[in-house]
């Protein structure tokens, strides 16, 4: 019976090494699958509705789309940071844009790197 026991308890010893493992899996994973959707503190600042010093509305949405309203004219494209810029694709253009927050994040300046023009836009 000695031995029998002593099997048992050294395969129980041996499951509790692999439960242990599991728990810590399922736990890195977790940790790690939370971030993946998070948007970046800067990100967040790029969120909501803006509305620019010609009138053009435009909207970043959290799922990296972004919807520009000019009179009677809507668009849609995608946005991203890259290298400390916005990149904003729009009906097949890729913008590239300096930015700046001030005012407590409320205002957004973007220079476009290409044309040098500058967009102040406030949040709504």
């Amino acid at each position: 019976m000695g031995r029998y026991r002593k099997i048992l308890l050294d395969e129980m010893k041996d499951m509790k090494k692999i439960i242990i493992l599991l728990i810590a899996s399922m736990v890195i994973s977790v940790g790690f699958l939370s971030g993946c959707n998070e948007q970046s503190s800067e990100e967040s600042k790029f969120l909501g509705t803006w509305i620019d010093d010609t009138g053009e509305i435009t909207i970043f949405h959290e799922n990296g789309t972004t919807t520009s309203i000019l009179g009677d004219l809507q668009g849609t494209g995608t946005w991203k940071l890259e290298n400390d810029r916005l990149i904003v694709t729009f009906l097949g253009l890729i913008l590239t844009f300096d930015y700046s927050f001030s005012n407590n994040d409320e205002t957004l300046t973007l220079i476009d790197v290409d044309t040098g023009l500058t967009f102040v836009n406030i949040k709504q």
